[in-house]
């Protein structure tokens, strides 16, 4: 906030992701890491939120040139933390799926 001089709630003065990924024949793997600072949850910053840090892992194989599958894991450290204050995050989600590329 430009007048107050007060970060905006919920939102960090810091954060970032890093994605690393590499291939091999017809598999594609991928690891990924947020980071989130310290934040506010109101305005004002009155109310404080902790920083926090999450990791994922996505895995896919190319069956041929049209269908591909593909997994991913979320939240791969299962981790409790808020994104909003007093809502919390789900824990470890594992996901699935088919695509087609024509």
């Amino acid at each position: 906030d430009t007048v107050s001089g007060d970060l905006l709630p919920r939102r960090a003065r810091d954060s970032g992701s890093f994605v690393i990924g590499a291939d091999a024949g017809a598999w594609h793997a991928e690891a990924q890491l947020d980071v989130v600072g310290p934040r506010f949850s109101s305005t004002g910053n009155t109310r404080p939120m902790a920083g926090y840090h999450t990791t994922s892992a996505r895995l896919a194989y190319a069956v041929n040139d049209t269908w591909r599958l593909k997994g991913r894991v979320e939240n791969l450290e299962n981790k409790q933390y808020e994104e909003v204050s007093g809502y919390g995050v789900p824990g470890r989600a594992w996901y699935a799926g088919l695509s087609a590329q024509f």
